[in-house]
């Protein structure tokens, strides 16, 4: 019993000395995605509510990411030119009115535009999020308040589907844009109301007032270091893409059921990241857990194509996939948000952003193209040799890292 209450302890202390204006932030971002319903509805909405085709389906669902990637690049242009408060509630308020919009629209065309306009602004926020999380956090927490904005992002992300799946049921679809909109706006009003702008015009002048640094292009380890990301990601994002189809395709899970196994993902994040974070965070360099994610995640295909119970696989495949997760991305974001000049900070967030968002778009169609021509087992070979190769090539960018310092 001791035990329990000692890990539980340890649990809380993982929480500690992160400054109140990393926790509003979590806060406003828990606020945000626990309306993220578009991305999750949309296609269900085009096909059976406006009775759309799967083709035009999916020219929305593209413009959606689209939008998510030139936002993100606009985003974070406009924070190292402009602020990151100004951005972040404008990008709030504005992608909340647009969600309300999207009620009274039913046409393909309008919807199309809206879609893309809605993933446009709202995507600017994050690089001026992180930024402002960068600001407000000390240099020996900026890994866990990373991870504390990952954590908000994870329950949103369960609460928000969840909810919105009952309302559009219940209710209709339509709704979905009403409660995107209001939590949009509510995250708005949070932000304005308890986060001080002052703090964002100092923080602003003091980076115009430094050297710019070397841009972005200029900087070999950064482009090397945004292709070895997109790899990962492509990897990393077969779980929501073909890992549902090849779970139904092979075991006969149910939709309801793979639902509850990817909520395994998020559950595993909410407990474990926080406290590892804390016990690991600054033992070894950003480049070393990077890798050890990295071949976390091969591993994790490779068991799931590996000849075991069906209930053995899931549970070590969705528990590895996890800490392969925990171990890359804080570590991937506190190396993006300290290698730059705080006057590129946004610049070198947003091409971050833009590499996770052209995985998005790449990792279904390539996946799923390998798994209807070949099968499976070729695919997950596949992304786990892909998976060791990028773990191989973090480990070349860190050693010439370490050569040219």
């Amino acid at each position: 019993m001791k035990w329990i209450i000692d890990l539980a302890r340890f649990y809380v202390r993982s929480f500690s000395g992160l400054n109140k204006y990393v926790w509003l932030l979590g806060l406003v971002m828990l606020i945000n995605r626990s309306g993220t319903m578009i991305i999750t509805f949309m296609s269900l909405y085009a096909t059976e509510e406006l009775c759309l085709s799967y083709t035009q389906a999916g020219i929305i669902m593209g413009a959606f990411g689209l939008g998510s990637i030139l936002g993100s690049f606009i985003g974070g242009k406009l924070t190292d030119k402009i602020n990151y408060y100004d951005i972040q509630w404008s990008s709030l308020t504005i992608s909340g009115l647009i969600a309300f919009s999207m009620y009274f629209v039913r046409d393909f065309y309008p919807i199309l535009f809206l879609v893309f306009a809605f993933s446009l602004t709202a995507d600017t926020f994050r690089p001026a999020n992180a930024i402002a999380v960068s600001t407000y956090a000390k240099k020996e927490n900026i890994t866990r308040s990373f991870s504390l904005m990952r954590l908000a992002i994870n329950l949103g992300f369960t609460i928000g589907p969840a909810v919105g799946g009952v309302v559009a049921q219940h209710y209709g679809f339509k709704w979905i844009f009403v409660l995107e909109g209001a939590t949009c706006l509510l995250a708005a009003l949070a932000l304005v109301s308890f986060l001080p702008k002052k703090h964002a015009l100092k923080s602003h002048e003091e980076s115009r007032s430094t050297d710019k640094g070397n841009k972005v292009i200029h900087d070999l380890v950064f482009i090397k270091f945004l292709i070895f990301t997109f790899l990962f990601a492509f990897c990393f994002f077969q779980l929501f893409t073909s890992v549902p189809l090849y779970m139904h395709d092979l075991w006969g899970y149910s939709t309801e059921t793979i639902g509850y196994i990817l909520s395994l993902n998020g559950l595993l994040i909410v407990m474990v990241e926080m406290p590892l974070i804390t016990k690991v965070d600054g033992k070894r360099s950003n480049f070393r857990f990077i890798q050890l994610g990295c071949i976390l995640l091969a591993l994790s295909y490779l068991i799931l194509i590996a000849p075991l119970n069906a209930i053995v696989i899931v549970l070590l495949f969705i528990s590895i996939i996890t800490f392969a997760e925990i171990f890359a991305m804080p570590f991937m974001m506190n190396f993006v948000i300290t290698r730059p000049a705080k006057r590129r900070q946004g610049e070198y967030i947003a091409l971050y952003s833009i590499a996770y968002g052209l995985s998005h778009i790449t990792a279904p169609s390539v996946g799923l193209y390998i798994a209807e021509n070949y099968n499976f087992i070729v695919l997950y070979s596949f992304i786990a040799l892909l998976a060791f190769a990028t773990a191989w090539g973090f480990y070349i960018l860190s050693k010439s890292q370490i050569e040219n310092a």
